[in-house]
């Protein structure tokens, strides 16, 4: 009986030392970005240094505000980003968008490609008015987290 409580508790500590691990070191990572002139629209270059994938649950700008628009650009490293105000007609500009709560990124990406066969992800967001600060919610092993970018 003793041997099954101190497995337990070792079980236990065990498991919150893996959470307590990944809440200390989030897995999502920048790398570089781009924007419009007038910054009502950017492109931000993401990474997963994770062990496990991450999924998209929302985008905010400036002060908690709703973008009027946001996706990710899912590309090999010799394609690259297309920073547009219309990111939503693909036909405009060749690049192909998907919906952020779609978006799934894989464990070990990384968001500045080492060769041209590298998969990067871009995440887009145009909004009506200078964008300061890019807020990316997601999730990672059910645990919620929230990436913020400053816009220089």
């Amino acid at each position: 009986m003793k041997w099954i409580v101190i497995f337990a508790l070792l079980l236990i500590a065990g498991f919150g030392g893996f959470f307590g691990f990944i809440k200390f070191n989030p897995p999502l990572i920048e790398g570089g970005l781009g924007a419009t002139e007038n910054k009502e629209a950017v492109v931000i270059s993401l990474g997963n240094k994770g062990m496990g994938e991450i999924h998209f649950t929302g985008v905010q700008v400036n002060s908690d505000e709703s973008p009027s628009a946001a996706a990710f650009q899912v590309v090999d490293a010799a394609t690259g980003f297309t920073i547009s105000n219309d990111f939503e007609n693909e036909g405009n500009s060749g690049a192909h968008f998907q919906s952020v709560a779609k978006t799934v990124m894989h464990p070990n990406t990384d968001p500045v490609p080492q060769n041209d066969e590298d998969i990067i992800y871009g995440l887009s967001v145009r909004a009506d008015e200078r964008i300061h600060t890019v807020k990316v919610a997601y999730e990672y092993f059910g645990l919620r987290f929230l990436k913020e970018v400053t816009i220089e």
